[in-house]
């Protein structure tokens, strides 16, 4: 991520390193150990500004159950068919 497509305030908010020693973790997008946990839910990489909060559920997909219908639908109608 180049640091000077961002305003200064938020530069400072992604790259300010935790004030007590935390013991970081792998980060999920860059694989480095530069992810710690901001506060409760919000974790956030030092290295690649990877956030996540978990407070927020994430969305379910509804395309892997389509895929299921569908093909049981197909199904059904060989088996009428034959």
């Amino acid at each position: 991520m180049n640091d000077r497509r961002l305003p200064p305030a938020r530069r400072e908010y992604i790259y300010s390193y935790p004030d007590e020693p935390t013991r970081f973790s792998e980060c999920p997008q860059c694989s480095k150990q530069t992810l710690y946990q901001r506060n409760a839910d919000k974790f956030v990489c030092l290295s690649c500004s990877f956030q996540r909060d978990l407070s927020k559920p994430k969305e379910k997909s509804f395309l892997p159950t389509l895929l299921m219908l569908l093909t049981l639908i197909v199904l059904v109608l060989f088996i009428l068919a034959a």
